[in-house]
């Protein structure tokens, strides 16, 4: 995956849709959607690799025309912050930095993903894609403080630390499961971004609700022990890192437990 994107409206994205549980290929319409009217009779289901495809595709122009990242030099997705404990939290939910580090540096963590999506009509129109993500052997990193670049980590290792192979990253790894609920204002529509749907959600787009839970193992940078720690998460997304601008990443508040 490339470190620079460009900046792409959810509604120009290019990907192609899986019609229902018929496996015939549809392109999208004029409107955006993969569907006509006539085609619209109930809950539709689609692959999630529609939802993978789409993450870490929307970001903000740095000035420059390229993407500014967040967590340089990998794709952008949003961020888990336990306030209580002032820790910020980073998963690959969607393997997006496994990818870029098997494809950049060669170090493939064995990260896969499964799941589903689905889309059913609603009583104003709009339709509601829930997508449910499981995904295994995800890369995670958790820093004391809200320095995405600079705070010391806590667990885990940062993805550019990954990347160098003199280096003895200590990478934590974890499994996940995700639930994204959302309003589109057709069915068919492209899978958008969590940061764009988050950030600016285009006509008709809702975000209803996220649920988040993840497991996972690394060692305590503080002590230089294993631990084992998990996330939850089940509330609302703000646009940024309390008290940052949008140069940082939307958040999620979450809960950390450590044993």
């Amino acid at each position: 995956m490339n470190t620079t994107f460009r900046l792409l409206a959810i509604g120009a994205l290019a990907i192609t849709t899986i019609a229902g549980c018929t496996g015939d290929s549809v392109q999208p319409t004029a409107a955006g959607s993969a569907y006509t009217p006539d085609d619209v009779v109930g809950p539709r289901q689609r692959p999630i690799q529609e939802f993978v495809a789409a993450q870490g595709m929307w970001c903000a122009d740095n000035g420059t025309g390229e993407c500014m990242l967040y967590a340089k030099p990998v794709a952008n997705h949003i961020a888990f912050f336990e306030p209580q404990k002032g820790k910020l939290m980073m998963v690959d939910y969607a393997g997006t930095t496994n990818a870029f580090l098997r494809d950049k540096a060669g170090r493939d963590f064995g990260t896969r993903t499964t799941g589903e999506i689905t889309e059913e009509p609603t009583s104003d129109g709009r339709w509601k894609v829930t997508v449910h993500v499981q995904t295994f052997g995800a890369l995670a990193y958790v820093l004391n403080g809200q320095d995405m670049m600079n705070s010391p980590v806590f667990v885990g290792s940062r993805p550019v630390d990954l990347m160098n192979p003199d280096m003895k990253g200590n990478a934590a790894t974890g499994d996940l499961d995700m639930i994204v609920t959302y309003l589109s204002p057709a069915p068919g529509m492209a899978i958008p971004d969590l940061i764009q749907l988050v950030r600016m959600p285009q006509q008709g787009q809702q975000l209803l609700q996220t649920q988040f839970t993840f497991k996972g193992k690394g060692i305590n940078m503080m002590s230089g022990q294993p631990m084992s720690f998990a996330i939850s998460q089940n509330g609302p997304i703000l646009p940024a890192m309390p008290g940052y601008e949008t140069t940082t990443p939307p958040t999620a508040n979450a809960t950390l437990s450590m044993y």
